[in-house]
């Protein structure tokens, strides 16, 4: 996001045509606007980009049901939190080394970026989650990308 701040300062001298005296006043005005730099990506996903990354992660069609199902649990910030992987995997109706193997994968195809342990970031260039409702929250997702 870049921000704009415009400030006007006007200073007017003031005689009193009564006594002749003369005294200064000032004043301001503050305008402030907001520009919001989405980079690479004007809807949700970038089809082209995400086409290659499944191309190179997907070996079966479970591969890509799991795949929306992941991006199905992606918070307002692009990341996803896997609190119990073991749990995750029996909810997908997959080895935990299956999945394991599959966000490995994301993270060497650069879709996905391991921030901490069961905290995974999506590329914000490449997909957008539906949970990422603003522009502020698509370039705060980027910024940090």
């Amino acid at each position: 996001m870049k921000e704009f701040t415009n400030t006007t300062t006007v200073e007017i001298e003031v005689i009193n045509p009564s006594t002749g005296e003369m005294f200064t006043t000032t004043g301001s005005n503050t305008e402030t606007s907001k520009y919001y730099n989405i980079k690479n990506i004007t809807s949700r996903i970038n089809a082209m980009d995400l086409f290659n990354v499944m191309e190179q992660v997907c070996k079966s069609s479970k591969d890509i049901t799991i795949t929306n199902k992941l991006t199905e649990k992606v918070s307002k910030e692009n990341e996803i939190r896997i609190d119990n992987i073991s749990k995750l995997a029996d909810e997908f109706g997959i080895a935990r080394s299956k999945l394991n193997s599959i966000l490995k994968n994301y993270v060497d195809a650069n879709f996905m970026y391991k921030l901490d342990r069961g905290v995974y970031m999506i590329n914000p260039n490449i997909f957008v989650g539906k949970r990422v409702r603003s522009n502020k929250l698509r370039e705060e997702a980027q910024v940090k990308w």
